[in-house]
């Protein structure tokens, strides 16, 4: 049909070559087709200098590439606009594509399901399937992203001049977050007037502490109470409930313990906990404070004597109190 030029492309194709410079045929055994380039625009010398090298389908469009030797021919027109319409459409066809096959675990081992890979250059992605596994198709120079919720994303640029066209990565995700356990919020079932009764009869922590202490309820103790927090009672009375009643005695325990801790944290500020320990052998708080009672230390004393003499009074009583214990 079209005599004399017969020549391979770079995929096996035979490329027909008519005499007559007026069409060109391409045949594709293994699809069994062929493809036919008429009115190719080419000045002299004919057709021959011009060779079919290769043929991709992008997005299916045929694009031919073309081999124009310019020592043996001149490139009119339309033939330089065809090759700018051909080149940029050339380079994406020789962009390689790889196969990403990857699995995405934690730091316990535990495959990670419903993580996100994202091809971040072309805005596409998928999901970890119940294996943890996921597979994706990227190009030369693209960047992957594999991100789930409540862990730090892991990125990765896949280089050109890869050779493989499969690749398998082994992903694991560091937690970045701490996940709390699900909360489960019901509406109240009862009435408006229902959920105020409950509200207000709920009882926190700080009141049940209070309840120990047996104080009045407001607003009698609001309306009775000295600034100190004792009871006022008008007349003789006042004297009598501060030295008898029940409210007086928990807050001159209250008291007690307050000044007993300002003391020593007072104490431990000049001498430290460390020395305390391993000089003395107070273990613990309550030995600290039978240690400052045995050595007559007041909190007036230590705010008015020097450092070195308090060091010197501690050492004196705190061998004889390590002594006496043992």
């Amino acid at each position: 049909m079209f005599p004399s030029v017969s020549t391979p492309d770079l995929r096996g194709n035979k490329v027909f070559v008519n005499q007559k410079h007026e069409t060109a045929v391409i045949v594709e055994p293994s699809r069994d087709q062929h493809y036919v380039i008429s009115n190719p625009t080419i000045t002299t010398p004919p057709l021959f200098p011009v060779i079919l090298t290769n043929i991709n389908w992008i997005k299916r469009r045929m694009v031919v590439h073309l081999h124009i030797k310019p020592t043996e021919m001149r490139l009119t027109g339309p033939v330089l606009l065809l090759l700018l319409l051909i080149a940029p459409a050339a380079r994406l066809s020789a962009q390689a594509y790889v196969m990403i096959s990857g699995q995405v675990w934690n730091l316990k081992g535990e495959e990670l399901v419903g993580a996100h890979a994202l091809n971040i250059s072309r805005k596409y992605g998928t999901f970890t399937d119940a294996d943890g596994k996921f597979f994706l198709v990227l190009a030369e120079r693209d960047s992957l992203k594999v991100s789930m919720i409540g862990y730090k994303p892991y990125y990765m640029h896949i280089p050109a001049g890869l050779t493989a066209q499969s690749y398998s990565l082994s992903i694991t995700l560091v937690s970045d977050t701490l996940m709390l356990n699900t909360a489960t919020i019901r509406p109240y079932p009862g009435t408006y007037r229902e959920f105020r009764h409950e509200f207000l009869a709920l009882r926190l922590p700080e009141e049940a502490a209070i309840k120990r202490l047996q104080l009045p309820n407001d607003p009698y103790r609001s309306k009775y109470t000295t600034p100190e927090g004792y009871l006022a009672l008008p007349g003789p009375f006042t004297l009598l409930y501060n030295a008898f009643s029940k409210e007086a005695k928990e807050l001159r325990k209250m008291q007690a313990i307050n000044e007993k801790n300002e003391l020593r944290k007072k104490l431990l500020s000049i001498i430290s906990r460390e020395v305390m320990q391993y000089r003395y052998g107070c273990e613990t708080e309550d030995d600290i404070d039978e240690l400052i009672y045995l050595c007559g230390i007041t909190m007036a004393y230590l705010t008015s004597t020097p450092h070195y003499l308090i060091a010197r009074r501690v050492n004196a009583c705190g061998l004889d109190w390590e002594h006496n214990r043992k």
